[in-house]
């Protein structure tokens, strides 16, 4: 299992493949749909892809941002199939997030993702780790 950034320069080639993962993620959270894909369609958020050979798993949209005390990595919205195979994925966004010198890394999504991500902890309604 391999994450993928999608360079920003083929979201439009990439994006209509696997929106419908990030639409039924927008279920939960802050954003919706179309401003999701507004960001991600824009560049200012990024698209990852859980990939297992030729066969895209699972889809996720980051985007960072300065907080008065933080410089936060936003895991948007992610959506898939089989969490459990793809789940370590998160992984490559930490990676990303400490290279871009961020203090955190939030996810938003169903409550239930707290017993998936144990060294995530729930401050208010989202998870985070220090990275």
């Amino acid at each position: 299992m391999i994450a993928i950034c999608v360079d920003p320069a083929r979201i439009n080639e990439i994006w209509p493949h696997v929106s419908q993962f990030i639409k039924s993620a927008c279920e939960y959270g802050d954003d919706t749909f179309e401003t999701t894909q507004a960001d991600v369609l824009s560049g200012g958020a990024l698209l990852w892809l859980a990939c297992e050979s030729d066969k895209v798993l699972a889809a996720a949209v980051s985007k960072i941002w300065k907080s008065p005390k933080y410089k936060i990595c936003s895991v948007l919205a992610v959506g898939g199939v089989d969490l459990h195979d793809w789940k370590d994925c998160l992984k490559a966004i930490e990676t990303y997030a400490k290279n871009e010198k961020c203090d955190l890394v939030r996810l938003s999504g169903r409550e239930g993702w707290k017993r998936i991500f144990i060294d995530y902890r729930q401050p208010w309604i989202v998870l985070e780790k220090r990275i």
